[in-house]
């Protein structure tokens, strides 16, 4: 029976018992099929395959109850439909597998999974699974609508579940997306505020939403049993992966029961080695046993290529591909998906150190401490931001403080100008700069005898040199990001 090509690897014993999925990225528009937010004609439906369709809107069924086996092949060849072979094994072992996104699992350990379907019983949890997250983000389309998103997200990670006989859970929470605004965004909304959105994503996440990923953690597990917990490794820079790791260890340390391992987060384990290293490594200095189990998934390696295709509202594979090559990438020309085996758990979470930025707060910590000297007086503050600030309501109460009768004078670019224009404050002058180099030196003329300067600079060095230049007196704190400052104020 030919099939999908996420199936071609894996035929159906029987006909009869295969499922058959209608994938969830494809609208109907009469008898014509669009992918996704494609204008384009994907397929167009004959009489015999729109009968198909419409049986599939109820839900999976399988090959026999659909009766026309030819409809069925014409469909699946042409990638409208998952076919999904049954797991007959019994008395499988109970895995948990937690997740910060609905495709974190799939990227990361995907084929591990597959090739432990027969003897495990998969769960799959996904954190943040309320989303507005997909590929519109990058062809800047107006599709920001949170239920039909996080809709679609879920049937994703149902079907890949399915095809491994697993069973899917949301937990629920809100992706870092929708903390920077829990809202149906429309195209202008995004437009102004992509910027500070992508700073958001990257900004660790406060200690309340921490606490509410480790309270939704606990709840899912407090009447559900499993020999192991798998956690995401959370490297990275996106905080909803350091959420993951940081709640799942909070849990398992004060419930020990199961075996735990950690995944290396696939693509970012190896785009940010250095972090992966330090988190290994802080484990073990906090007394942790760890235990690489790496695993050999190089047979299972052209099936979870075709896996990941079911997951077309994030990204296409031929733009994920190269990053999960890289990261797989093992002696020999072998593909492994990396594991480590928690043998012993920390005494203690050192958190902050564990989070990506904590070496550039370090940083901001030494600065900070010659930088608020006459803080408490200043009347005038100025903030360059370069970059955006990503939480700038939050970094506004922390500045304030800081600087309690400061008015802070605050310049912006034309692409980071909407977030801060979204909170009004008599305390705030703000200034919107039109992005040319002139505009920026004009306001670093101005603030020339200004005693207390802040600039957001994201990687503009070479604007930042050109502003400092002006500045011979007063004093300048330069931070990469907001959070940077954020958090060494936060542990001050």
């Amino acid at each position: 029976m030919p099939s999908n090509p996420a199936a071609d690897s894996r035929p159906c014993g029987s006909d009869e018992d295969c499922l058959v999925y209608a994938r969830p990225h494809f609208r109907r528009e009469g008898a014509n099929l669009h992918f996704f937010l494609s204008s384009r004609i994907y397929r167009r439906l004959n009489e015999a395959e729109a009968a198909i369709w419409d049986a599939l809107g109820a839900g999976p069924a399988t090959i026999g109850e659909l009766h026309d086996r030819a409809a069925v092949k014409e469909i699946a060849e042409d990638g409208l439909v998952e076919i999904v072979a049954p797991v007959a094994a019994n008395d499988r072992r109970r895995i948990l597998v937690v997740e910060p996104h609905c495709d974190d699992a799939a990227l990361s350990i995907g084929a591990t999974m597959w090739k432990l379907r027969e003897q495990v019983e998969f769960h799959l949890l996904t954190m943040a699974s309320r989303s507005n997250y997909s590929t519109a983000f990058q062809m800047h389309r107006d599709y920001f609508n949170r239920s039909r998103i996080t809709e679609m997200r879920t049937a994703e990670g149902e079907l890949f579940m399915a095809h491994l006989g697993g069973t899917y859970h949301c937990a629920g929470l809100a992706e870092a997306t929708l903390r920077y605004k829990d809202s149906d965004w429309d195209l202008d909304f995004f437009n102004a505020h992509e910027v500070a959105a992508a700073i958001s994503n990257n900004r660790r996440a406060p200690s309340r939403v921490l606490q509410e990923w480790t309270a939704t953690l606990r709840e899912f597990l407090q009447d559900r049993s499993f020999a192991e917990i798998w956690l995401p490794l959370g490297a990275g820079t996106h905080s909803d992966h350091d959420l993951a790791r940081a709640a799942g260890l909070r849990v398992v340390m004060d419930q020990p029961a199961a075996t735990v391992r950690l995944y290396e987060d696939v693509p970012y384990g190896v785009h940010y080695q250095e972090h992966t290293t330090r988190i290994l490594k802080l484990l073990d200095t906090h007394g942790a046993s760890l235990s690489p189990c790496p695993e050999d998934v190089t047979d299972e390696f052209p099936t979870k290529l075709s896996l990941l295709k079911i997951f077309a509202s994030q990204f296409k594979l031929g733009a994920i591909q190269p990053g999960v090559e890289r990261a797989s990438a093992a002696d020999g020309g072998r593909k492994v998906e990396r594991l480590w085996t928690l043998d012993a758990l920390p005494s203690e979470l050192p958190e902050d150190q564990l989070w990506i930025g904590a070496p550039d707060v370090q940083k901001a910590a030494t600065s900070l401490q010659t930088f608020r000297t006459g803080a408490s007086s200043e009347t005038r503050v100025a903030i360059f931001a370069i970059n955006a600030s990503g939480r700038w309501a939050d970094d506004l109460v922390l500045v304030t403080d800081l600087f309690p009768r400061a008015k802070f004078v605050v310049y912006a670019g034309p692409r980071v100008f909407a977030e801060f224009e979204e909170v009004a404050n008599p305390a705030v002058d703000l200034n919107r700069l039109d992005g040319h180099p002139a505009s920026w030196l004009k306001a670093a003329l101005r603030e020339v005898g200004t005693g207390h300067r802040i600039v957001i600079a994201g990687e503009a060095g070479s604007k930042v040199k050109a502003l400092k230049a002006f500045w011979q007196i007063g004093r300048t704190l330069t931070v990469p990001a907001m959070d940077n400052l954020f958090q060494a104020l936060a542990s001050s």
